[in-house]
């Protein structure tokens, strides 16, 4: 009898150490198990950000002048592996001083040019040509000086939409885009918010070539203003500053050039600016309208005489000048100064 209670005792202690290693057994699977869970969401979670989409569509790209500028210039900055031509194009967008030129290329396509404060000739820059039946592929160029072209490859609009998407968010390229400005030179229009191939409205308080007197005011404020002025046009700036009230006379002399002076001083030295118009051919603009900047002082040989002295080397596109008159102001702010046009 007691040999039977103590088999009786040795099951039921063994059958408890069961029913513990079970339990202990199914609590720490469950527990693995959603732990799992939680790390696999996890994972699908920052998966989901990863993978999340700006989602600029070609539509909107045809509608929004400035954002088809941002993401092409975008593509283009990133693949091209060119740094002399559009890796500036980057650096502009950044920095908020890319201009998107509108122009007429030599072939009769719309070509479309960046130019920024680093690489403002619009004869040596990265470029873009839509083709397609519905101006769906994007062919990529760099202008050179000597006024040959290179042609990287083209690339189809989607591509660059799903290039650009996948590698930058919205409030990215939002901000890219408001940063451009829009130069249409085959309406003369600035400052377009439409689409990049439409003639677009600018803003009535932009310059532009069509204003004869708010050009050349625009011209000797560049000439007065710009980081690089020097000689007279150096001191110009000083009277300038110190006095916004003085009045500056912009005087034709013939041949597109000019000379400007301070209506309350004289002498022999001046400071001078040629203005050459757009070239066409056959309708077709060859090179748009140009302008170059120096002064003369007087030769110490013969002190009724002059000698022209830093003139720039490169010719100016024009809108260099009106880009930065309009940047500062455009037309309510050139009427704050004495610029008189005779």
């Amino acid at each position: 009898m007691k040999h039977k209670k103590i088999q009786l005792k040795t099951i039921v202690i063994t059958l408890i150490i069961l029913i513990i290693l079970v339990l202990s057994v199914l609590f720490f699977s469950g527990k693995f198990a959603t732990n799992k869970k939680v790390a696999s969401d996890s994972n699908s979670s920052s998966q989901v950000v990863k993978t999340k989409k700006a989602d600029i569509t070609v539509s909107e790209t045809q509608k929004n002048a400035r954002m088809s500028a941002a993401v092409i210039g975008l593509y283009g900055a990133d693949n091209m592996h060119d740094t002399t031509y559009w890796a500036p194009v980057k650096a502009g967008l950044t920095n908020k001083t890319a201009t998107l030129h509108v122009t007429n290329g030599s072939d009769k396509n719309v070509q479309y040019k960046y130019t920024t404060d680093l690489m403002n000739d619009i004869h040596q820059v990265g470029y873009y040509e839509l083709s397609g039946q519905n101006h769906d592929t994007v062919e990529f160029y760099a202008a050179h000086l000597d006024g040959s072209t290179q042609h990287f490859k083209d690339v189809q609009l989607s591509d660059v939409l799903d290039y650009v998407n996948r590698h930058y968010d919205r409030s990215q390229l939002d901000n890219y885009a408001k940063g451009i400005n829009i130069s249409d030179e085959m309406s003369g229009n600035t400052n377009s918010n439409s689409t990049a191939s439409s003639s677009a409205s600018g803003s009535s308080n932009d310059v532009t070539e069509a204003d004869d007197n708010y050009t050349l005011k625009a011209a000797v404020y560049y000439g007065i203003m710009n980081s690089q002025s020097n000689g007279l046009w150096q001191s110009y700036q000083n009277v300038l500053k110190n006095n916004k009230g003085a009045t500056f006379i912009c005087r034709f002399d013939g041949a597109s050039e000019y000379t400007v002076a301070l209506s309350q001083a004289g002498g022999v030295g001046a400071a001078r600016f040629h203005y050459e118009g757009a070239h066409y051919e056959n309708g077709v603009m060859v090179h748009p309208s140009t302008f170059a900047f120096w002064t003369e002082s007087p030769d110490q040989n013969d002190m009724s005489k002059t000698k022209k002295e830093f003139e720039n080397d490169a010719l100016l596109p024009i809108s260099t000048i009106l880009d930065f008159a309009n940047k500062a102001g455009g037309k309510k702010m050139l009427d704050t100064y004495n610029f008189q046009i005779q």
